[in-house]
């Protein structure tokens, strides 16, 4: 087995769910203007934000947000309840093509930066 083949294994198995506590921190992280994603050219990767009322979740090219998003709530409520039953490897997008596959996705790492400090700017 290969390094990148043994890591994307060890990213499947990381299924532990997020639960309800930490997607409300993330949430309220995203209400006060913290976001999710990287801001390079080309494909950045996936992201959550929260803009003109509605959470978002969806790919991220140059820096922007791809419109439509992937996926959009219009409450906290339903955001935080779908969050909440992710986890590392249901977001890694093992669903889409390998090149996609844990390529700047959606981890509890990056998460944990916004739910813990809530500043995580978009700039």
């Amino acid at each position: 087995m290969s390094q990148e083949e043994i890591s994307l294994e060890a990213l499947r198995q990381q299924t532990e769910k997020y639960g309800p506590a930490f997607a409300e921190k993330v949430a309220n992280g995203l209400v006060k203007g913290g976001w999710v994603g990287y801001g390079h050219p080309y494909y950045c990767g996936m992201g959550l934000e929260y803009r003109d009322g509605t959470f978002k979740y969806g790919e991220i090219n140059d820096g922007y947000f791809a419109e439509p998003p992937t996926l959009q709530w219009s409450t906290k409520e339903s955001f935080v309840a779908w969050l909440a039953e992710q986890s590392d490897a249901s977001l890694a997008r093992f669903e889409d093509s390998p090149g996609y596959w844990g390529n700047q996705t959606i981890n509890r790492k990056r998460l944990l930066v916004l739910a813990v400090k809530g500043d995580r700017k978009r700039g």
